[in-house]
């Protein structure tokens, strides 16, 4: 805003007045040369009409420039340059009166037009002088209020560059605190999930606060309470399973698959002459029991009862 200020004052003010001044001594030298062409007899009239018409013309501009300056004048301008302007006005005004004088007074000889015009040319001089002294002093002011702008700009300039700098670090500090946030809640995640597979299923995670990341504690915290549940009624069917096997009178034996041992009840065992039953659990039951054909010769494992059941579906009793 300060800056917008100095601009526009320069531009509405300063260079006005410098205008003024210049117009000022451009129409004290129309009138002077008027003056002259009249002392000359060069002409008497021209187009607009009579040179004392033309003079008084010129002097009309020029007192309407002088108001113009007036107007123009702000608390920047100094007392000095004040008061010089109003030299200016006075000795301009003087000039007119010589001016006009020297042209509408027939009784003049030519000696004392030719002193009446040097006269004019002395007070002309003088007043260009105090002009350009002037003009110099507004310019001045002019190139002191544009520095002082080219200052205020500067200093913008610094202050946000410092601002955007300020701002640039605030943001990556930010950044990098909520990567923080999220990176550690993703680890809670990470190690909540690990502890889940290695069958720890009481495992509970954070789910606030509720965004895609709480959101997928929920999912997993909901997934661990339905595997607990699963395992749950599993081992509550093994133990069950467990019961009624080893209620049965028979002896029995469950094979996986792969003819591995998966269960074995007390009365299997004690007919088996068996011992220790969780070590048997998952050993290949060939091992634990020879059988024998008729010719009583150990079976080849493609010939045992359960090797022939799982791959026929079918009984095999002529073993012993």
């Amino acid at each position: 805003r300060q800056t917008q200020s100095l601009l526009l004052d320069i531009i509405d003010n300063d260079f006005a007045r410098i205008d003024s001044l210049q117009q000022i001594k451009f129409l004290a030298a129309d009138i002077q040369r008027d003056a002259l062409e009249y002392g000359q007899n060069i002409t008497k009239t021209d187009s607009e009409g009579s040179i004392e018409t033309r003079m008084q013309k010129s002097n009309d501009e020029l007192q309407a420039q002088a108001k113009t300056y007036r107007e123009l004048e702000g608390d920047d301008i100094t007392e000095q340059n004040r008061n010089e302007f109003e030299q200016i006005t006075k000795d301009a005004d003087q000039m007119v009166q010589d001016a006009l004088l020297l042209v509408t007074n027939k009784q003049l000889t030519a000696t004392q037009q030719q002193t009446a015009q040097l006269d004019l040319d002395e007070k002309y001089e003088a007043l260009a002088t105090e002009v350009d002294r002037l003009l110099q002093a507004e310019v001045q002011a002019v190139e002191e209020e544009d520095a002082e702008g080219d200052e205020t700009v500067e200093q913008i300039i610094l202050f946000s560059t410092v601002t955007a700098a300020g701002s640039f670090c605030i943001s990556v500090l930010f950044g990098l605190l909520l990567a923080n946030s999220l990176s550690r809640r993703v680890m809670r995640l990470r190690h909540g999930a690990d502890s889940i597979a290695d069958g720890n299923l009481s495992t509970t995670v954070l789910t606030t606060p509720q965004d895609e990341i709480g959101q997928l504690g929920s999912a997993l915290n909901h997934m661990s309470g339905r595997l607990k549940e699963s395992y749950g009624r599993l081992a509550f069917e093994k133990q069950r399973d467990e019961i009624l096997l080893q209620s049965l009178a028979d002896g029995l034996v469950a094979l996986d698959d792969k003819s591995n041992v998966a269960l074995m009840n007390s009365q299997a065992m004690d007919l088996l002459e068996l011992k220790d039953m969780p070590q048997l659990i998952g050993h290949p039951f060939a091992q634990m029991v020879a059988f024998q054909g008729k010719d009583l010769k150990p079976l080849p494992p493609e010939q045992l009862p359960s090797t022939i059941t799982m791959s026929t579906g079918q009984s095999v009793n002529d073993v012993l």
